[in-house]
């Protein structure tokens, strides 16, 4: 047998460029940096919460969300410049991809200035019950992006696709309409522009984005409803297109979420995560999340539904663009959510995601013909 020759003893230099072999690198880079951030601050890593793109190469069974931009860490701190000093809870957030729209440095700017100058203009009685976590320290490399904030400890209100109701209660449910409402009136365009003129603030063409998600080639609504909802679905968008292009445009939060929404100790609600801000025209986009994730409780959705158009009585077509948000933008995430998860072995989790996707679906169906709560007023399928 002859000796192999040397470029068969390892990776040619085709495979040391392939692109896998890039992104391990750059994810090794990310780490280094990350690291480099926790000695340089005196942190201590506790737990994961979101791990970005860097969950594959660090652990695939940490517990945390995976396909993130960015990721999130609960870590730890005491100060050395004071004796016996108690460990502090803190949260670690940083970029892990390339950031084009700057989210990650509007985020800092949106809670080193625009939360505290907001939180001051609130109702007394309404900023005694909402906060924000404070900045920390941060630092803004281009793509490179990493904020440190005060953590806020609390019970999650649930997460993307459903809510906790003992946590999420009536009483909350209202200090987040309030909360929201109090949002749009307050934070205008040119408040916003006026506080932070460089932050980087995108507009979101909502009438694509409903189009794209019509024509998304794994769309599963036609198998879930029929194709006869399905054709409902795209004349109903295309009816909508001059309501949508009239609308005003305005600031929005664009991720009130109950994973978003703390309810803490002393019965505040603590609201994070904000580099997902932006400017649209959907008077009731901030609003659509919490509803569709209301599923599990139609009682309480349908409460939430009734107080949200009660508060914004006064915006025209206002309950229209919240029955288009729920079809085409928010109701889909518990569907496509649980979706997967309907033949699951474990009993438990088959049952719930079977119960998500029916109960969603059949939301989904009544609000495409107005139906139940979303039968407005004079409307021939009013049944209340």
């Amino acid at each position: 047998m002859g000796v192999e020759s040397s470029s068969s003893l390892g990776p040619s230099e085709a495979e040391i460029q392939s692109p896998e072999d890039e992104k391990s690198v750059e994810r090794r880079k990310l780490l280094e940096r990350i690291y480099g951030d926790w000695i340089e601050l005196g942190l201590y890593p506790q737990s994961l919460i979101q791990g970005g793109n860097l969950i594959e190469y660090a652990d695939e069974n940490l517990g945390a969300v995976k396909g993130r931009p960015f990721a999130v860490v609960q870590v730890i701190r005491q100060d050395p410049s004071v004796p016996n000093a108690l460990l502090e809870e803190m949260i670690y957030k940083v970029r892990t991809e390339k950031d084009p729209n700057r989210d990650g440095w509007k985020e800092i700017m949106f809670l080193r200035t625009i939360a505290p100058w907001f939180h001051e203009q609130l109702p007394e009685d309404l900023r005694s019950q909402i906060a924000f976590p404070d900045v920390i320290d941060s630092r803004d490399e281009g793509d490179y992006t990493f904020c440190l904030q005060e953590y806020i400890e609390g019970e999650i209100s649930g997460t993307v696709w459903d809510v906790k109701p003992e946590v999420l209660t009536k009483e909350s449910l209202e200090t987040t309409i309030r909360f929201i409402r109090s949002f749009h009136e307050i934070l205008t365009l040119e408040n916003v522009q006026a506080l932070e003129p460089n932050m980087p603030v995108r507009q979101t063409d909502i009438y694509r984005d409903y189009e794209n998600y019509i024509n998304w080639k794994q769309i599963p609504i036609p198998g879930l409803l029929g194709e006869e909802y399905f054709e409902k679905m795209r004349n109903q968008l295309e009816e909508s297109r001059d309501l949508i292009a009239q609308a005003p445009l305005q600031f929005t939060a664009n991720d009130i979420n109950p994973a978003n929404i703390i309810k803490m100790a002393d019965g505040r609600l603590g609201m994070i995560d904000w580099e997902r801000a932006h400017t649209v025209k959907d008077p009731a986009k901030d609003y659509g999340f919490v509803l569709a994730d209301l599923w599990a409780d139609p009682e309480l959705q349908k409460y939430y539904y009734e107080r949200v158009v009660a508060e914004n009585q006064d915006i025209p077509h206002f309950a229209e663009f919240l029955r288009l948000d729920f079809i085409y933008r928010h109701s889909p995430a518990p569907i496509n959510h649980f979706l997967p998860f309907i033949d699951n072995p474990d009993e438990s989790i088959r049952s719930y995601a079977r119960r998500a996707v029916e109960q969603t679906c059949q939301n989904l169906k009544d609000a495409i013909d107005q139906k139940g709560m979303w039968a407005q007023k004079g409307h021939p399928n009013n049944e209340t």
